[in-house]
């Protein structure tokens, strides 16, 4: 504290003025061990500091610096410091660094992410032969498991395509389920053949097909 005191013969003044020391910011929130998070969720990377750092950023994995607050695409940093990823995806796994700073230094917090993710897996397929009677429905099963959300499609013997959708569809005398069953309909002898069901997502792809033997 420094006091200034000033006097003559009418009276005395002073001023008051205490002085302390600059001091950089420092990050009070810590990550003791890798942030895992399923493909497709919001992440929220938290980087709380003492004081009001006059710049802070985060660094991506990719090397692209965010400052505060900014917007760009899935990303942002908050005004209250946090960096928000929308829809997470496996691309966004790796490092995270923030950096709190102001003139006097500057602290950083380094996040590591890892993305739960897993490729197709067809649980319950086709076996490699299948034998139906003409006339009589059979069901071809292909359900499958994956991270991110696997997308289903048969290919038919004459190379035709059949995406498994949301919705029960109908593909002339072929019934495609939503779980991804692929149903045949008084087949006769033009629905035999090699019948292909795919599963595939970001990660990778899965197929199991089956020979149709209609007699």
């Amino acid at each position: 504290m420094y006091r200034c005191m000033g006097r003559n013969s009418r009276g005395l003044v002073e001023r008051t003025i205490t002085l302390s020391p600059g001091r950089k910011p420092e990050i009070i929130n810590r990550y003791n061990s890798p942030v895992s998070i399923v493909n497709g969720e919001q992440l929220l990377l938290h980087c709380l500091t003492s004081g009001e750092p006059l710049r802070l950023s985060w660094t991506l994995p990719s090397a692209v610096v965010l400052n505060r607050p900014q917007r760009a695409g899935r990303y942002a940093v908050l005004p209250n410091g946090t960096l928000s990823i929308q829809q997470v995806s496996v691309y966004d796994r790796g490092s995270y660094i923030c950096r709190a700073a102001n003139e006097y230094g500057s602290s950083q917090l380094s996040v590591s992410v890892i993305i739960i993710a897993y490729p197709p897996r067809i649980t319950n397929g086709p076996p490699s032969v299948t034998y139906a009677k003409q006339g009589v429905a059979v069901q071809l099963n292909c359900v499958a498991t994956g991270i991110p959300r696997v997308e289903v499609a048969w290919e038919t013997p004459d190379k035709t395509r059949l995406a498994v959708s949301a919705q029960p569809r109908l593909f002339g005398n072929k019934y495609l389920h939503p779980q991804g069953s692929l149903i045949i309909q008084n087949p006769t002898q033009r629905d035999a053949g090699v019948y292909r069901c795919t599963a595939r997502n970001a990660i990778g792809v899965d197929s199991k097909a089956t020979v149709l033997n209609v007699f």
